[in-house]
């Protein structure tokens, strides 16, 4: 006759093993349990018990049985200040590693997945830095920061007459609401859209809709289901006035929520912001329904507190710290209604896996538990101003590190939070994944589809760039524009005015200060009509703050070119010059030798024919006021091909290759 098994009397789950022997058919008095504990071998007997599967291995009589590996999450962020930058810019390239702090960090530049060379950056007491990459060259940019990477484009690039500003957006179950804010040379947009969804996968538009601005104001919703996004929202007048908005955190690994099972309470988990949900370190989670369980939890965003609501023998908590790697296991018996139990949680960051037993009955339960944080920093400025000076007061009543960045609406930045919420889904998923009846299967694995990279290409024209660099204190960099003179009639003595030109790239600020009250900052914007967006991160311990407002600059007076950035000779092109007058002024305007001048009044636009590479040179004057911009066209320059990935293709094979990249 065999022996009696072990396993007939063991089940094992996701986390743990369950055992119970004390039943009178069982011929088993005990079960030899092996395993490692903090390097040292140990060896218990039971006949009932719960033990933990977490992170080792065990044998149970002398018989292997496969622990269960969590997986840590690294909090090293790092995004570049812009998302597209022209040839011969610098990116700045924000670090945040709270755990790695006062340390230094390998850095890895890559252009076109080839790497362009190696350095290291010094993090601060705080885990943060700014490290920057210059002299950019065209091309497609990455840049590894230890465990965190960013990257850019850097093309030739004209930035959009319309300026649109997403004040909110929430998505629920694959619908996007959005809430946008549309402004033409400083005045709200109204008037019909045609609303264009962009599928960074498809790399195409696959849904469009036309929807009505209202005093500047747009809102609307849009269905995602059936496409793997990112996703981009690009908005088109009638008039042919474009913009595009990018959506945060829209592929599905994002936007899916994490579905939890947290003892007796069901959460949903989001990346993006949703509806009733409660904000904690970057996720937005929400209780959704409830379950029948003889535990239940207080809360997934506060240090936990599990209430006995049944009768239990033998409960097993482990509390297991995603960002340490780290686990303690607490241990109950003879467990009553309404007892209580508190876990200390002191990880922002934790996994807690409950086993419970109660005579014949097993449960199993694992839960995220993310704290949340008490709001630190406070942001105060104006939505409007009519002078170039802004008044910015940033509060805290705590001293914590802050990285102030001002850049124009119209360029893209992917913000630290945003990171930090795609990366703690996936750790959180990943944590999930052996507990099923937590996580449904369909959303347990994402596995995102990765085409071939064939070809990049980059020019060699040299384009002139009208900016010069300012630095004061070495912790301000801002792009200040060029004044240039036009001659006109009716100025002053029959003189010139000077006039600050208004041109494509509009100014960033890039400031790391610490603070600690109240601190003022008087920041000196370009003196010209247009929106910015005021972003600022707060720093402390292991907390991340974001806070973002946007200011308007109005100005009586306002001017842009709307013109391609090449043209070939013989070529045919339309330019167009946008123009707002707050009464009757001058506009002039200089390009291939040829002098436009018109009386004007209120807004509007004159349109140019181009046939040949020339600098559009534009002037406006009225009441003694003047603004200018300029806009040079270049000649495609040769090029040279950096081949990212080459593949061989037999006669007739075909392949998609989404990332060819062309400038010229």
């Amino acid at each position: 006759m065999e022996a009696p098994s072990w396993r007939n009397y063991v089940t094992q789950g996701s986390f743990f093993l369950f055992i119970n022997l004390e039943e009178e058919s069982c011929p088993l008095k005990t079960i030899k349990i092996e395993y490692e504990e903090d390097g040292t071998r140990k060896t218990v007997e039971l006949s009932k018990g719960i033990v933990s599967l977490v992170n080792r291995s065990i044998k149970v009589e002398s018989e292997e049985v496969y622990g269960v590996t969590l997986p840590k999450l690294d909090l090293t962020l790092a995004t570049s200040d812009r998302k597209v930058y022209q040839k011969g810019d610098s990116a700045k390239i924000l670090v945040w590693a709270p755990l790695k702090a006062s340390s230094r960090l390998e850095v890895f530049v890559y252009r076109n997945d080839q790497l362009e060379y190696e350095d290291e950056v010094f993090l601060d007491s705080y885990g943060t830095a700014v490290y920057t990459v210059p002299d950019l060259e065209l091309g497609e940019y990455r840049v590894v920061v230890g465990e965190a990477e960013a990257s850019f484009t850097v093309a030739e690039y004209t930035l959009p007459i319309l300026r649109a500003v997403l004040e909110d957006y929430k998505i629920e179950e694959d619908i996007l609401k959005y809430k946008i804010k549309l402004l033409k040379l400083g005045e709200p947009y109204e008037g019909p859209l045609k609303i264009g969804l962009y599928c960074d996968y498809c790399r195409e538009v696959v849904r469009e809709e036309e929807e009505k601005a209202v005093k500047g104001e747009l809102s609307g919703e849009i269905f995602l289901k059936g496409h793997t996004g990112a996703f981009s929202l690009y908005l088109t007048t009638p008039t042919g006035e474009t913009a595009n908005i990018g959506i945060p955190l829209s592929k599905i690994s994002e936007r899916e929520p994490l579905v939890v099972k947290a003892l007796g309470k069901v959460y949903e988990i989001h990346a993006a912001p949703t509806s009733g949900a409660v904000k904690a370190r970057g996720l937005y989670i929400k209780q959704v329904g409830v379950e029948t369980s003889p535990l239940e939890v207080s809360d997934i965003t506060s240090k936990p507190v599990i209430k006995i609501l049944s009768p239990l023998d033998i409960v097993l908590v482990v509390v297991y710290d995603l960002l340490s790697g780290k686990k303690e296991e607490h241990y109950y018996t003879d467990l009553k209604p309404g007892q209580v139990l508190k876990v200390d949680t002191s990880s922002p960051y934790t996994i807690l896996l409950v086993g419970a037993m109660n005579k014949k009955k097993f449960y199993e339960y694992a839960t995220p538990i993310i704290l949340q944080s008490k709001p630190k920093l406070s942001i105060e400025l104006p939505s409007k101003i009519e002078s170039s000076r802004l008044k910015l007061v940033l509060h805290s009543p705590e001293k914590i590190k802050c990285i102030l960045l001002i850049e124009d609406v119209r360029t893209q930045h992917e913000s630290l939070e945003e990171k930090l919420a795609s990366k703690t889904m996936r750790v959180l998923r990943e944590s999930m994944i052996e507990f099923t009846r937590a996580i449904p299967p369909s959303l347990a694995v994402f596995l995102e589809r990765r085409l071939p990279e064939v070809l990049a290409m980059e020019t060699y024209s040299e384009s002139r760039i009208m900016y010069r660099l300012v630095s004061q204190r070495g912790i301000v960099t801002s792009m200040q524009p060029l004044a240039f003179a036009l001659p006109a009639k009716g100025a002053a003595g029959g003189k010139a005015l000077e006039v600050a030109v208004t041109l494509e790239r509009q100014l960033i600020l890039l400031e790391e200060l610490e603070v600690e009250g109240t601190v003022v900052r008087e920041i000196e914007l370009p003196d010209v009509d247009g929106v910015y967006r005021v972003k600022v991160y707060g720093f402390y311990d292991l907390g991340l703050e974001e806070l973002e407002k946007t200011v308007e600059v109005s100005k009586p007076l306002a001017l842009e070119i709307d013109a391609p950035t090449y043209i070939s000779e013989g070529d045919l092109a339309e330019a167009s010059i946008y123009y707002r007058c707050l009464g009757r002024g001058v506009l002039r305007v200089e390009y291939a030798g040829k002098v436009v001048t018109e009386k004007i009044e209120g807004s509007g636009r004159i349109l140019l024919v181009l046939t040949k590479p020339t600098t559009i040179k534009a002037y406006l004057e009225s009441d003694r006021r003047a603004v200018g911009a300029v806009k040079e066209i270049l000649q495609p320059g040769l090029e040279k091909v950096t081949a990212s990935r080459l593949v061989f293709l037999e006669e007739g094979a075909v392949i998609e290759a989404p990332r060819i990249l062309v400038y010229g």
